[in-house]
C-alpha cells in the first residue's frame, strides 16, 4: 500500500487476484513484477519513476486505470492485457511519456488496443507497442489529442477497423519520431486515421502498413506540414490514396515528403480532397 506521502514503493513479485484500488498513490518507485488475475485502479495522478512489469493472467480488464494524469519517467513492460471496452493496457485521463522506456505487447481492447487516453503526450524516452488491436477504432493508441515533442513512438503489427496504429482527433508533431509498421486497418487509416495531422519537426514514417477503403498509411480530413520529415514507403489502400488519403486539403510548405512504392486504384501515393 501506499505511505503517507502517497509513495508506493514496489519490491519483488506481487499477485493481484481480486481488483485493486490504491487510493491517493501518486508515485510508483521501486522494482516490482505485476501478475494480473484482476485489475489495478489509481484514484489520482500517478508518476512512475521505477521499474514495473505487468503480466496479465487473466482477460477481461484494462490492466492499469488512472483516474488522472498517468506520467512515466521510468521503465515499465506491460504484455497480454485484454479488455472490451477501451485501453486494453492502459487507460487515463491524461498520458505523458517524459522519459524512459515503455513497452507494451499483445494487449488488445474494443477501442485503443494499447492505450486509451484523452491527452497523450511524448516529451522523451521511448514507447513501443507491438502486435496489439482494437475491433473498433486504434488498435494500438486511441487518444482525442496526441502531441509528440520529442523522444521516440513507434507502433509496429498492430491492426483495427479505423486506425491500424493510432485514432485520435489530432495529431501535432514538433519533434521525435513517430513510426508506424506493419500495421492494418479494415477500413480507414492503415496506420493512422486522424482528423487534423500537423507536422512542424521531427520525422514521420508509415511503412507496409494497408488499409481496405482508403488511406494505407495515413487517412486525414485536413494535413499541413511546416517543417520535418515524412515518409511514407510499401503501403496501400484498395479504394484512394496508396500513402495518404485526405478528405479536403494537404498543405506542404517546408520539410521534405517522400513516398516509395504505395499503390492505389485511385492516388497510388496521395489522394487529396476526395470527400
Amino acid at each position: 500500500q501506499c505511505d503517507g506521502d502517497g509513495l508506493l514503493r514496489l519490491n519483488g513479485t506481487i499477485n493481484v487476484e481480486k481488483e485493486r484500488i490504491y487510493m491517493n498513490c501518486r508515485r510508483v518507485v521501486g522494482e516490482g513484477l505485476f501478475n494480473l488475475s484482476a485489475p489495478l485502479h489509481f484514484s489520482d495522478n500517478l508518476d512512475l519513476e521505477g521499474s514495473l512489469t505487468v503480466v496479465a493472467v487473466k482477460a477481461g480488464f484494462t490492466c492499469i486505470t488512472v483516474l488522472g494524469n498517468f506520467r512515466i519517467s521510468g521503465n515499465i513492460a506491460i504484455q497480454g492485457c485484454r479488455n472490451h471496452y477501451h485501453g486494453g493496457a492502459i487507460e487515463s485521463t491524461n498520458f505523458t511519456m517524459e522519459s524512459g522506456d515503455l513497452k507494451i505487447r499483445d494487449c488488445s481492447a474494443y477501442s485503443g488496443g494499447a492505450i486509451s487516453a484523452g491527452h497523450l503526450e511524448v516529451h522523451g524516452g521511448t514507447m513501443e507497442i507491438t502486435n496489439c488491436q482494437a475491433q473498433g477504432d486504434g488498435g494500438g493508441i486511441e487518444a482525442k489529442k496526441l502531441l509528440m515533442l520529442g523522444g521516440r513512438l513507434r507502433l509496429d503489427g498492430c491492426n483495427s477497423s479505423m486506425g491500424g496504429a493510432i485514432l485520435s482527433d489530432s495529431v501535432w508533431q514538433s519533434g521525435g519520431e513517430l513510426t508506424v509498421q506493419s500495421c492494418r486497418a479494415s477500413q480507414g487509416g492503415g496506420g493512422i486515421d486522424v482528423d487534423e495531422y500537423n507536422l512542424s519537426s521531427g520525422e514521420f514514417v508509415a511503412r507496409n502498413c494497408s488499409a481496405g477503403w482508403e488511406g494505407g498509411g495515413v487517412r486525414s480530413k485536413n494535413m499541413i506540414q511546416t517543417g520535418g520529415g515524412f515518409v511514407v514507403e510499401n503501403c496501400h489502400a484498395q479504394i484512394s490514396g496508396g500513402g495518404v488519403h485526405t478528405d479536403q486539403e494537404l498543405r506542404q510548405f517546408k520539410g521534405q515528403m517522400t513516398f516509395e512504392n504505395c499503390s492505389a486504384p485511385d492516388g497510388g501515393g496521395m489522394a487529396v480532397g476526395q470527400k
